[in-house]
């Protein structure tokens, strides 16, 4: 009887050490693959309306989860019949520096004049090459991004107005209102009319003034192009600026403070206020990769501990059942 006892708890114990020992050893390989993982953003290089001579460009992310040494992303083009329309900057070969856990690159296609129209398809292998410490060299599995790009001889006109400013400038001088336009056509475009209504700052209508003579965005671009107001008779003060695109209809809206000062013509560089609207930028933190890790190694300790409490809650209880059997079996003698 106590023989059988003993070899049921040498399996049990066993069973536990081993899933304990392969639990960690797993748990330990997962969080060092994430920690020397390579990511790029956005996932895919696409353009459905390029035209025969057109230039594209795209900004691409590629990040790692540990920059704790200097690395390199090798770009590699695979199954694309034209990859020699596609560059990039700086290089097929992109340095990751120590502690710079994001870098940015552009993928850049350049459409002979002769090209045929259709669709192009292929994909981009992003590889994380890291020497360690020891000199030995790392290759982390490749991140795939798929390439769509169609020609066509179909003009797209898409402008987007993205933000507007207008700065400070001195009484009697030209009033400027920049506008950060994208232009997403296939053409190169133009906004058809620039309405700006002036109010004081209790939101009442001074002037209402307009210019139908806007500087062009090449395709595919993103550009700041300056509006000019000239004999703009302001008094020094502050003011509310209610400015509208049009491309033919209104496409975009937004009010702006300014200020027209006292001087020689110089701009206020002191000034504190927010003047635009905008796009956000996203704010990464660069620590949640390394924070992810470190409850990773936390939530892989508290499970081991919990089943090693586990494996000597059982020990103890099987001893105990033992030792109730032997007082029975020793009773039974008597």
């Amino acid at each position: 009887m106590n023989d059988l006892i003993n070899k049921k708890i040498w399996i049990l114990k066993t069973v536990l050490i081993i899933f304990i020992i392969f639990s960690w050893f797993n748990l330990r390989s997962y969080i060092e693959a994430s920690e020397i993982s390579i990511g790029v953003s956005p996932s895919s290089f696409s353009n459905d309306s390029l035209m025969p001579g057109s230039y594209y460009e795209q900004e691409i992310i590629i990040s790692r989860a540990n920059p704790d040494t200097d690395a390199k992303a090798v770009i590699e083009i695979e199954e694309c019949s034209v990859e020699n329309w596609i560059s990039f900057d700086p290089g097929s070969e992109i340095e990751l520096p120590k502690n710079e856990q994001r870098v940015t690159a552009k993928i850049k296609v350049d459409v002979p004049e002769y090209a045929d129209l259709g669709s192009y398809n292929g994909y981009l292998r992003i590889k994380l090459v890291r020497e360690e410490s020891d000199g030995q060299v790392t290759l982390v599995p490749a991140v795939r991004m798929d390439i769509d790009m169609k020609v066509t001889n179909v003009e797209v006109v898409d402008l987007e107005v993205k933000m507007v400013n207008i700065e400070d400038f001195a009484e009697g001088q030209t009033m400027i209102v920049m506008l950060r336009i994208l232009n997403k056509g296939n053409v190169s475009s133009s906004l058809s009319k620039v309405k700006v209504d002036i109010l004081d700052l209790d939101e009442n209508k001074i002037v209402s003034i307009e210019k139908d003579e806007i500087d062009p965005v090449a395709p595919f671009t993103l550009d700041d192009i300056d509006v000019e107001y000239d004999n703009v008779d302001l008094d020094i003060g502050e003011y509310f600026a209610d400015v509208f695109a049009y491309n033919d209809s209104c496409i975009y809206e937004d009010r702006v403070a300014f200020k027209v000062i006292k001087g020689d013509g110089s701009i206020a560089e002191d000034s504190d206020r927010e003047i635009y609207s905008g796009d956000g930028t996203e704010i990464t933190d660069r620590g949640s990769n390394k924070l992810l890790s470190k409850i990773l190694i936390s939530s892989g300790v508290i499970i081991v501990c919990i089943l090693l409490v586990g494996v000597i809650v059982f020990i103890i209880k099987e001893i105990k059942e033992r030792d109730e059997v032997n007082k029975k079996y020793k009773k039974r003698e008597k």
